[in-house]
């Protein structure tokens, strides 16, 4: 990475807005797979954003990880016509799923979108995110 790179996470939530204007990468990002088939071979990708399985309504995201902010994770998730963007930096391990998912029950409960569901099961085990 370049030492003088500093995105914040309102920088990287405002990339996100954007992008999210494109159909093509809503597409994309908002799949938990993709099948992708060549003369050869037929693989199968998996997107590594759990929120995709773990937080209904959730629209798409990217996760990454570097050194310097750890697990990160910007992510949107969708309810009634409100759409809502999470910036998690510093994550540590397991609890950057459960980060999002209390940041987004935050402000959808803020917009009086709250429906008591929406964040992750107390368990640990996955909900099931309706298809879109």
């Amino acid at each position: 990475p370049n030492a003088n790179h500093y995105p914040t996470a309102r920088d990287l939530g405002r990339i996100m807005l954007d992008a999210m204007k494109n159909e093509e990468f809503r597409k994309i990002t908002g799949a938990q797979r993709h099948v992708a088939k060549s003369s050869t071979k037929t693989r199968v990708l998996f997107n590594k954003n759990r929120l995709l399985r773990l937080y209904p309504g959730t629209t798409g995201g990217k996760p990454g990880y570097t050194r310097a902010a750890q697990q990160t994770l910007v992510a949107t998730a969708k309810r009634s016509d409100r759409e809502l963007v999470v910036v998690c930096l510093h994550s540590v391990g397991r609890g950057l799923w459960s980060d999002a998912a209390h940041l987004l029950d935050f402000g959808f409960k803020r917009l009086g979108l709250h429906t008591g569901a929406g964040g992750l099961p107390a368990s640990g085990s996955a909900a099931p995110n309706p298809a879109p």
